[in-house]
């Protein structure tokens, strides 16, 4: 029998954790700081983006509210994946012609 906890984290002890660099140290990795030998995964946000007003409790904005396209960049151990809103590490074009070209003649 396989048994499973869940806890419940309101937004604030989320952001507490986030912050604090607990996920890492509960998890045994080495992570939580921003520094060399770190492992480091973030996220660029734009702060105007509509889904994070009114600005009266951000953090609750971006844990109940926030849209994906509010996400700018994204570093996924120090390494950028998301570029301006859009995936920096593969060529796009070349994808959606390999998409074009695999499902030229389907129909609706």
């Amino acid at each position: 029998m396989i048994g499973v906890h869940c806890v419940w984290l309101d937004d604030e002890e989320l952001g507490l954790m986030a912050d604090r660099g607990a996920c890492g140290r509960l998890l045994g990795l080495p992570a939580g700081d921003i520094a060399p030998g770190m492992l480091a995964d973030l996220v660029a946000v734009d702060l105007e983006h509509p889904s994070l007003h009114p600005r009266a409790h951000l953090l609750k904005n971006v844990v109940y509210a926030m849209s994906h396209q509010a996400v700018t960049d994204v570093w996924v151990h120090g390494r950028r994946v998301v570029a301006g809103g859009r995936l920096a590490t593969l060529d796009q074009a070349r994808l959606m012609a390999r998409v074009r070209a695999v499902t030229k003649g389907w129909t609706l």
